[in-house]
């Protein structure tokens, strides 16, 4: 699968950032190049990126409706969230509060689209 993230307002074809393929596992881990995405208890945030070490906590990231989700029982709420810094495109995996993000992401969901493309609509979070 290719995750490919655009703003909503830009077309699919013209994404922000474009990171290499990923593969989720049998397992329900996220690998990319041979190497796994994972974070530790008590991380706020991590780069939606794979890293050398394994880290702990590494499952289950599914696709359910075509919308990407890392589900853990370790999270709040049981599932992380995702934002993307404005101006660099970097997307982060979220594991607390929005005031404990990196200065300027905004929530997103990650959409995949046939193993093509992936793109993100920001999520409202306010309520009524």
């Amino acid at each position: 699968m290719r995750l490919e993230v655009s703003s909503r307002s830009e077309a699919p074809s013209r994404p922000v950032v474009t990171v290499p393929p990923f593969n989720i596992t049998t397992q329900g881990q996220l690998t990319s190049d041979g190497r796994i995405v994972s974070t530790r208890p008590g991380d706020v945030f991590i780069p939606l990126a794979p890293s050398d070490d394994e880290r702990g906590i590494s499952t289950a990231f599914v696709v359910i409706d075509s919308v990407f989700h890392w589900r853990n029982v370790a999270f709040a709420a049981g599932e992380a969230g995702f934002c993307q810094v404005d101006g660099s495109g970097r997307v982060y995996a979220t594991f607390a509060e929005q005031d404990t993000w990196p200065p300027g992401c905004r929530s997103i969901s990650i959409i995949i689209y046939k193993g093509k493309k992936a793109s993100h609509e920001s999520r409202n979070s306010s309520s009524a």
